[in-house]
């Protein structure tokens, strides 16, 4: 080929096409219609956790502090640590009345290597309560919670997060997983 065709080709290829404006207009259109809605809890604590500029007279500054200080100071005497001079001011208080239940977790799972469950009750902890392993691929453990509703999940080899099928589903956290609920009943 002469360089006048390479010239040719390379002109060619560098024009922008032409585009109608309309099907732009359209294609945006079809685009915003599908929008994910944000629900509203998000749009609420996007609000909430919105850096905002906050202008405070020294007065007022060494004020917010010291109710800081002590608010800090007393809900440390109140879980039971220990206060600055090392002397215990108290024990973390349990409700009474709430025996723990046992609750079975089951997931069939036969090609995993390894299962744990986790959720609000172990705080999120893929290490804290490992599932063994039982005839044809299904996996179980036993877990002691507090009457009321639990947020969970199961965790295979580590990494694949799943929700219970035989559960009701949790409504999608921030990190748009899906869980499962489990509602514990208090003894009688």
């Amino acid at each position: 080929m002469t360089e006048e065709r390479w010239s040719w080709i390379e002109r060619e290829l560098r024009r922008d096409p032409p585009v109608d404006p309309a099907s732009i207009d359209r294609v945006m259109r079809q685009v915003r219609a599908v929008e994910p809605r944000t629900p509203a809890w998000a749009s609420f604590m996007r609000w909430v956790v919105r850096p905002r500029a906050v202008m405070l007279s020294p007065m007022h500054a060494a004020g917010a502090l010291a109710v800081a200080a002590i608010a800090i100071v007393i809900s440390m005497a109140a879980l039971g640590h220990p206060s600055p001079d090392g002397a215990s001011r108290g024990a973390a208080v349990r409700p009474s009345g709430l025996a723990r239940r046992d609750v079975q977790f089951l997931l069939v799972a036969p090609d995993a290597k390894r299962v744990s469950v986790v959720g609000d009750f172990n705080d999120w902890n893929p290490d804290a309560v490992q599932l063994r392993r039982t005839a044809a691929g299904v996996w179980s453990a036993v877990v002691a919670l507090t009457p009321g509703r639990h947020v969970y999940s199961f965790v295979i080899d580590g990494s694949k997060w799943v929700p219970d099928a035989s559960a009701p589903r949790a409504p999608e956290d921030e990190y748009g997983q899906s869980n499962s609920v489990a509602f514990v009943e208090s003894g009688s």
